[in-house]
């Protein structure tokens, strides 16, 4: 079975967990105990962008992508806007 990329990109770590425990339940309900999310997590704009950069680069894009709108929680730079600008970018 293909793999799913996914990228959840949220600056507070507690939605990160949430997204990505809720991702895992649903993976485990859906396919069994099969190994098909592939889940890559960015804690801040910043790195957000640099992962989506980076798959475009080397072709292989993520097919679901979770984006935190407000980022001015990261201390990395982040706007309040900023997750449209990832968005945009993809």
């Amino acid at each position: 079975m293909k793999k799913i990329r996914i990228l959840v990109a949220e600056d507070t770590k507690e939605a990160r967990d949430i997204l990505v425990e809720n991702l895992t339940d649903y993976e485990l309900e859906k396919y069994g105990n099969n190994d098909v999310f592939e889940i890559t997590k960015a804690e801040s704009f910043v790195k957000a962008s640099q992962l989506l950069k980076e798959s475009g680069k080397n072709g292989t894009p993520y097919e679901v992508f979770f984006c935190d709108i407000d980022f001015t929680e990261d201390n990395k730079g982040g706007k309040r806007d900023s997750g449209f600008e990832l968005i945009a970018g993809v």
